[in-house]
């Protein structure tokens, strides 16, 4: 059986103990797992020492993989190495070096040494498998590179306890495995109770363990039930009471601690706007008068009575996420990787999206610049037409968009729901954000999703 060895190295400008801490700390796992891969984290994040575990599933095909990997050598803060007990390959080992440079930053090397899966047979899959590893660790290398940088600019504050309510979806789970990978502390506000120090809260019977948000320093809040769903009478009243009823709950909870959290950032969405024409929509343009722009006013009027108790609000008007884990880009790519995509409808429609990396760093901003105050447009710089949307994906994937999907398709298949948040479209702008100096990562869609997919 072929054994390969394969080395990636890059240079970071932060000392071996930095680089070393952030791949200690928890989260670190999660980070460095390319959003494109199929995979549920089981068990772990015990840290680097002799021993630690770390267990995954992973689907290939639709087929799902026990991933179980053992720490077995750890030499902070130059070397670990973990080994895999149980997986898909017939032997792997990875080794992490880091190593200072004589500029006062770090060298960190990844070594990785395997068998391949299939006995004699196995040499037929090498090629292909080299190419996943060199995918998976350009867009590790770049992970660890962005991160530290963002951390960076807030290391000479003291690292906070935030509590965080959707810690568990799309956004929330990036946003908690980001903040430990800084040292921070972070109190999940869940429905129930799945590690020690969760925060259990519930929203219709108006209950939450004030003792377990006791001493945090700031709340995320990002809990809401899903819009993506067909618009029943009863979905609509979950949307609504989830997160209108959801945010006074917080804002109630807010009142009752001693110490207040320093700053509430409550999350809404460019909703509020409602469906638009091909007007630029800064913050101080009006809200919309549509199901979800009336959700999203009385959301954010729920919000703004924290002021009231001395606690700085922000509220991040969130667009269209944009990630391989998730949310819309991931239900659209088996449809555009199969040359099936193209227009929806005219495909005149504005996009407004966003990162889900610059989201990340902009609700990470939002907890430490003092001067950032009230609504703030979640959105990258350079919203584009529905079918100029189509076209990037299907240059970035190298198929062709050019299938049309029927307005009236859309309206049979997803009701009222389907007409807002498919067919209608605003324009959104970062007016606020640029004006507060946000550094975007992601301006041009093409990059944003070559980024997530590990193509960039």
């Amino acid at each position: 059986m072929p054994t390969v060895t394969q080395r990636y190295a890059t240079s970071l400008p932060h000392s071996v103990e930095d680089v070393w801490a952030w791949h200690a700390r928890p989260g670190a796992f999660a980070r460095l797992a390319p959003p494109w891969e199929d995979m549920t984290f089981v068990d772990g994040d015990q840290g680097l020492d002799v021993g630690a575990q770390t267990v995954f599933r992973i689907k290939k095909a639709g087929v799902p993989i026990t991933w179980e990997a053992l720490h077995t050598v750890c030499e902070p803060p130059n070397l670990f190495v973990d080994e895999q007990q149980k997986g898909p390959f017939a032997a792997w080992r990875h080794e992490h070096h880091f190593q200072p440079t004589e500029a006062g930053g770090c060298r960190m090397e990844d070594a990785i040494t395997w068998t391949p899966p299939g006995g004699p047979f196995g040499a037929v899959a090498v090629p292909s498998l080299k190419g996943v590893n060199d995918r998976m660790f350009r867009y590790r290398h770049r992970r660890t590179r962005q991160d530290l940088a963002r951390h960076a600019a807030y290391a000479d504050r003291p690292r906070l306890r935030i509590a965080i309510t959707g810690a568990t979806g799309l956004v929330g789970s990036a946003l908690a495995a980001f903040l430990t990978t800084g040292g921070h502390e972070v109190v999940r506000v869940t429905r129930r109770k799945r590690e020690h120090g969760d925060c259990v809260w519930d929203v219709k019977a108006g209950t939450i363990d004030l003792e377990a948000l006791q001493g945090v320093d700031a709340v995320v809040h990002l809990a809401g039930a899903p819009v993506s769903e067909r618009w029943t009478d009863a979905h609509k009243q979950a949307i609504r009471e989830s997160r209108v009823d959801g945010t006074r709950l917080i804002v109630e909870a807010i009142g009752q601690l001693d110490p207040k959290p320093r700053v509430l950032v409550s999350a809404s969405a460019i909703g509020r706007y409602g469906p638009s024409d091909d007007r630029e929509l800064t913050e101080d343009s009006p809200a919309g008068d549509d199901f979800l722009s009336e959700v999203a006013t009385a959301w954010e009027a729920e919000a703004e009575a924290v002021r009231a108790h001395g606690t700085r609000l922000v509220i991040p008007r969130i667009g269209i996420v944009t990630t391989a884990a998730g949310a819309a880009l991931a239900t659209m790519l088996p449809l555009f990787r199969a040359g099936a995509g193209g227009p929806i409808g005219t495909g005149d429609q504005w996009i407004s999206w966003i990162s889900l990396d610059d989201l990340v760093a902009l609700l990470h901003g939002a907890l430490f610049e003092e001067d950032w105050s009230g609504p703030v447009n979640a959105v990258a710089p350079n919203p584009l037409p529905q079918k100029e949307q189509a076209r990037v994906l299907g240059q970035v994937l190298g198929r062709p968009a050019i299938v049309p999907t029927p307005a009236a398709a859309i309206r049979t298949a997803l009701g009222e729901m389907g007409e807002v948040l498919v067919l209608g479209g605003q324009r959104v702008v970062p007016a606020r954000a640029q004006e507060w100096g946000f550094r975007f990562e992601h301006t041009d869609y093409a990059d944003a999703v070559r980024a997530t997919l590990g193509l960039a």
